[in-house]
């Protein structure tokens, strides 16, 4: 196992969004990378770091691999969430939502300790159930999609990105838990909220959106969902310049405990998952009638707006 090929925790092409460089492929940018066991920061690129030979291996057995499964999710998080997260207003292109959604969702399956947590999760059903790769990746979905979301932009200091690609926190607005995931040096996206969350969809310029706040906030608040990402890193962060790793390295110190604990908390998608088994089966249904299509009500008196 441990001269198998390298297998990506976050991919090596989101982690190259965090650089300045704009030309050549994404995972050979230059980006800087801080290790949490010695608080060194160096200079590498995407393809160098994030990885591990024994990634995915918690009940698949020898013969099964699911980073090719993931791979093909990782092309969701493209220009066109780009230009989403840099979409002025709060009306935004659902089908790139839709998107970001699957993508998010990869992201947090995909971590090696999800697998872990979803076992123990299905030992305490009576109904029984798989930690398989998809069939999580499928429940993260449909829960990501009754999330609350918000989008938030940072101009004046740029995210940190742990190697878990999101962290556990506790939204001050909303007054409750919620998962920060950077998809950016500059935008991130929050979702949780108390995991149940009514959307409301629109018929624009011959196309649905839907309705998600933006939020820009200061380097101080920044700084402290910087802080945050550190501490909830498996091992090390990465952002685009030295300063704003060190800078959170620093600030963490003076993080409460009681923050720190959303940050390492065991199962970090508390947050979104539905806390019963028809809660998840809802979340799933709701899912799969989207991917059927949005339908009109014919009753309905102003069939270009919707909710779900």
């Amino acid at each position: 196992m441990s001269n198998g090929p390298r297998r990506h925790i976050v991919p090596a092409n989101s982690i190259g969004f965090f650089s300045t460089t704009e030309s050549g492929h994404r995972r050979d940018r230059r980006i800087y990378c801080r290790l949490k066991r010695n608080s060194r920061t160096f200079a590498t690129t995407p393809d160098k770091i994030g990885w591990s030979r024994t990634v995915y291996g918690a009940g698949k057995g020898r013969r099964f691999d699911h980073d090719g499964y993931f791979a093909k999710f990782e092309p969701l998080n493209n220009d066109s969430v780009t230009a989403l997260l840099h979409e002025e207003g709060a009306w935004k292109n659902a089908d790139q939502w839709i998107n970001l959604v699957a993508y998010v969702a990869s992201r947090i399956t995909r971590n090696p300790d999800r697998e872990l947590n979803s076992a123990e999760e299905f030992a305490k059903w009576k109904g029984g159930g798989s930690i398989g790769y998809p069939l999580n990746l499928q429940r993260l979905s449909a829960a990501a999609l009754r999330c609350r979301w918000e989008f938030i932009t940072s101009p004046a200091q740029d995210f940190v990105l742990n190697d878990r690609g999101f962290v556990g926190i506790r939204h001050p607005g909303w007054q409750a838990p919620a998962l920060f995931v950077p998809l950016r040096r500059d935008s991130a996206v929050v979702i949780g909220g108390g995991a149940r969350h009514r959307k409301q969809l629109a018929w624009q310029n011959g196309g649905w959106r839907i309705s998600i706040p933006t939020t820009t906030i200061d380097s101080e608040l920044t700084l402290k969902l910087n802080a945050m990402s550190w501490i909830g890193a498996r091992e090390e962060c990465y952002a685009a310049r030295p300063q704003p790793l060190e800078n959170a390295a620093k600030y963490h110190l003076s993080v409460p405990d009681e923050v720190k604990n959303l940050a390492l908390a065991n199962d970090y998608v508390y947050p979104i998952l539905g806390s019963t088994l028809d809660e998840c089966v809802a979340d799933e249904m709701l899912l799969l009638r989207l991917l059927g299509g949005i339908r009109v009500r014919e009753d309905s008196d102003d069939p270009t707006n919707l909710w779900i």
